[in-house]
């Protein structure tokens, strides 16, 4: 099961349709490495999405789904998602 962020951002100028394309790139919080893009959820256009879902943990992997709001930038070149603010992993596996 998957939950959103808790704490929602103002809303980014950031590359919707990079993020759309972000399939497999690597997810980090200000405090380092989170998990990796597993899926995208898109919205009302289907190269924009609303969120990406993230595969977090190694030996108990889940997904945490992080709202479009909550990226700070997005790196297609180094296959990077930067998140805002920090993750709370414990939403990820709170069901």
């Amino acid at each position: 099961m998957s939950t959103p962020l808790t704490q929602s951002a103002q809303q980014q100028d950031i590359d919707l349709v990079a993020l759309g394309e972000s399939q497999g790139y690597r997810v980090d919080d200000p405090n380092g490495r989170v998990g990796t893009v597993d899926g995208v959820v898109a919205g009302t256009w289907s190269d924009r999405p609303d969120a990406i879902e993230v595969r977090v943990g190694l030996f108990r992997p889940a997904i945490l789904l992080v709202g479009a709001a909550d990226v700070a930038d997005v790196d297609p070149v180094g296959k990077r998602v930067r998140l805002l603010e920090t993750v709370d992993l414990t939403d990820a596996y709170s069901a």
